[in-house]
């Protein structure tokens, strides 16, 4: 969410050009989610701010550790977590 605030917040203040940066981060975001299944690699994000969601139910599988591993390296490499100090235990 705190991405999604610094985007609209640089929007309403006319910013574009940073708006658009974070949106092209955010399309990035997503892209890495998909690539690792939206619902285990969002749960496993959520898990990683704090906020446990508990595991996907069947049909839906698990992502493993290292899946999680490269998830975590994928997103804080985009610099939209890169405050959170739970990224230093990834």
């Amino acid at each position: 969410a705190p991405l999604y605030a610094r985007i609209m917040a640089a929007y309403q203040e006319g910013d574009m050009v940073t708006a658009q940066a974070l949106q092209i981060k955010s399309v990035k975001l997503v892209q890495v989610l998909i690539q690792h299944g939206v619902l285990p690699g969002g749960k496993a994000l959520m898990s990683l701010m704090g906020a446990e969601c508990g595991p996907v139910r069947p049909p839906v599988r698990r992502i493993t550790g290292e899946q999680r591993a490269r998830l975590f390296q994928q997103v804080e490499s985009l610099g939209v977590l890169e405050h959170h100090p739970a990224l230093a235990l990834a």
